[in-house]
């Protein structure tokens, strides 16, 4: 083979020895295409294992292998490498997927081809071959990636805007483009200044602010007719220099007039309704408490049935507001002691002076602490209701973790539940037992729902008759808690 190598590339490819350890596939053919050597890259890199295969015909190699594009297409013999290259032409870096038609593996092979010539006469073929497999499935796998984020980007309700360093559009999803009443054509590569959106000032200064201070801006901004609450966060390359800006808006407006409407619907509770409610009570007290002595058994019995109604309505109607309070106050985070939160409710329970309360020294959340003290305060004050009733009551907040995550509980030995009919415990005006029994609105557990709700977590509840209940609750926080106390 040194001797067919030698007639043909004396200058070349001489040292067959020193050509096979190479990394780099090589290949020689004649003018014809008649393939006279590879090395072992070469021919591990096409599944051959002996320089007899390969020698021969290029078009012996249809057989063989099948070459495809890369998005897919099959390549013509004709615009395979060794044709191209009979043809005198040179060429780098062309890419196919090598498939052998024996065993269906398939490789990603990068070519490099130049025709050689001796005095002027067409001499030999040069072809030279890099292994790209891991490089493109990498791309591949990055392009697949690419595709399903700008899905979910495009699919999106908020806006979104990839920016560039010279901020510069360079990617604007469905809603934005909608927004701005723009193709995606006229956006990429516009920058704030040229949109033609009065208004658009703000966004511009936020922009530019967080180029200068590679970090992330908020604000709430009214544009076009609506409010938008939106952030600019910069994506930093290796060198920690901002490559990217991404700009999230998300329509308020429609959230905006709900809370508005939720507070005035408060302000009618507080006022419209509760007005009358006080007055039917009042006057009815008023009558049993001048008149009484005077009144038959049974008028001063019914006034005694409407100063009670009037108080379980008027109960009712706060605990409404609180509902739809803890639905729109602003969200605060901080650092928060639950137990703390627990202590104070259960202090201030009327009969707690009988009930044994224990629990870690410390339960250390982050969460909104009047959210947080609303949502304790109503389970413990459930527990002391269910458990004073009780011999030794007694009541316990602690945590533990499920499925790797910190749960919270309040327990109780009281009375308990039937949790089996009782599935709709955490909705408004569902009732765990009659007057007789538990007095209450019902409103309670449906506030604790809606308050860990907005918190990211969940709350559920186990429960038997006469053994007592234990409410759980999740929050999607970082936990530390101190040693039980001896208690």
């Amino acid at each position: 083979m040194k001797n067919n190598i030698g007639a043909f590339a004396p200058h070349a490819v001489r040292d067959a020895d020193l050509l096979s350890v190479l990394t780099e596939g090589v290949v020689v053919s004649d003018p014809e295409g008649n393939v006279l050597y590879m090395n072992d890259s070469a021919l591990a890199m096409h599944g051959m294992t002996s320089i007899e295969q390969a020698q021969r015909r290029g078009a012996d190699y249809l057989p063989d292998f099948e070459l495809h594009t890369l998005r897919g297409e099959e390549v013509p013999y004709d615009e395979w490498p060794i044709s191209r290259i009979i043809r005198h032409e040179r060429f780098s870096n062309l890419r196919f997927r090598v498939t052998e038609r024996a065993t269906g593996t398939a490789r990603f092979l990068s070519y490099s081809g130049t025709p050689v010539y001796a005095e002027g006469v067409y001499a030999y073929a040069l072809l030279t071959i890099h292994n790209v497999t891991e490089e493109e499935l990498a791309l591949e796998r990055l392009r697949t990636s690419e595709r399903r984020l700008r899905t979910a980007l495009s699919a999106m309700p908020h806006t979104v805007v990839i920016y560039g360093p010279d901020l510069r559009v360079q990617y604007m999803n469905e809603a934005a483009l909608a927004n701005l009443g723009m193709e995606a054509e006229q956006a990429i590569g516009t920058s704030q200044a040229e949109w033609d959106a009065p208004g658009i000032e703000p966004f511009m200064a936020m922009l530019r602010q967080a180029l200068d201070t590679c970090s992330t801006v908020r604000a709430v901004v009214p544009f076009l007719g609506r409010e938008y609450e939106v952030a600019y966060v910069p994506i930093l390359d290796e060198r920690g220099e901002v490559d990217q800006i991404l700009g999230v808006g998300r329509d308020l407006t429609e959230e905006n007039r709900t809370i508005r409407e939720l507070k005035s619907f408060a302000y009618a509770v507080s006022h419209d309704l509760k007005g009358p409610v006080r007055a039917v009570t009042g006057f009815s007290e008023v009558l049993i408490e001048d008149f009484g002595s005077v009144l038959p058994p049974e008028a001063g019995e019914l006034l005694g049935r409407i100063t009670r109604a009037g108080l379980r309505m008027s109960a009712l109607l706060d605990d409404l507001l609180k509902l739809s309070r803890v639905s729109v106050e602003q969200f605060n985070p901080e650092e928060i002691d639950l137990v703390a939160l627990a202590k104070t409710a259960f202090t201030e329970c009327s009969g707690h002076e009988r009930i044994r309360f224990t629990s870690p020294v410390r339960i250390l959340v982050r969460g909104d602490r009047g959210l947080l003290g609303i949502a304790i305060g109503n389970l413990i004050q459930n527990a002391v209701k269910f458990s004073a009733g009780v011999d030794s009551p007694q009541i316990e907040l602690g945590l533990g973790i499920e499925a790797g995550r910190h749960i919270y509980y309040v327990r109780d030995n009281g009375i308990g539940f039937d949790a089996a009919s009782a599935k709709d415990m955490f909705k408004p005006f569902c009732r765990l037992h009659d007057d007789k029994e538990i007095t209450g609105t019902g409103i309670g557990l449906a506030i604790v729902d809606r308050v860990i709700e907005r918190h990211g977590g969940r709350v559920w509840a186990h429960s038997r008759p006469g053994n007592g209940a234990c409410f759980y609750f999740s929050l999607p926080s970082a936990t530390r808690a101190v040693a039980e106390p001896a208690a």
